[in-house]
């Protein structure tokens, strides 16, 4: 929420105690969703975005052109926007540096500083009042180009 501030936006939680409740919580964020200013993050909660939810969560998306982000690779297959996700490669020449230059130390670790992009081309094209398909070449992953 205080990165959110510093940037000038708003992060409004959505809490929810089981999978009905996370689901109605969904779909009225959506239906309340000014396009030009709003977009649903969904966070990796398995227990609360079910593969059944999560299609019919996209398909409301898209049919009210609203953005949907999430930090699951996967959701992006699935027609989110974009994703940020762990990049395994970074991380693990990350602990490699650690492991060899202070061997038996183990100074704090940050899982990932600058975790990777993945982005669905199909759904930016959808969207494109809010993405400028010009940026589609700053992600490491690129999605949905057929």
């Amino acid at each position: 929420e205080r990165a959110a501030r510093a940037l000038s936006l708003r992060v409004d939680l959505a809490e929810a105690t089981n999978i009905a409740d996370a689901a109605n919580q969904y779909l009225t964020i959506l239906e309340g969703a000014n396009t030009a200013t709003d977009a649903l993050w969904l966070l990796d909660q398995p227990h609360f975005l079910t593969p059944d939810i999560l299609p019919r969560l996209i398909e409301e998306a898209w049919a009210r052109s609203v953005i949907v982000f999430s930090d699951v690779l996967e959701h992006v297959n699935e027609g989110a926007l974009f994703a940020t996700y762990l990049n395994a490669r970074s991380l693990g020449l990350r602990l490699a540096r650690i492991a060899l230059t202070a061997p038996g130390i183990l100074p704090p670790l940050v899982l990932d500083e600058a975790p990777a992009r993945a982005i669905n081309v199909r759904t930016a094209r959808h969207l494109v009042h809010a993405v400028d398909l010009r940026a589609v070449s700053a992600f490491d992953l690129v999605l949905g180009r057929r």
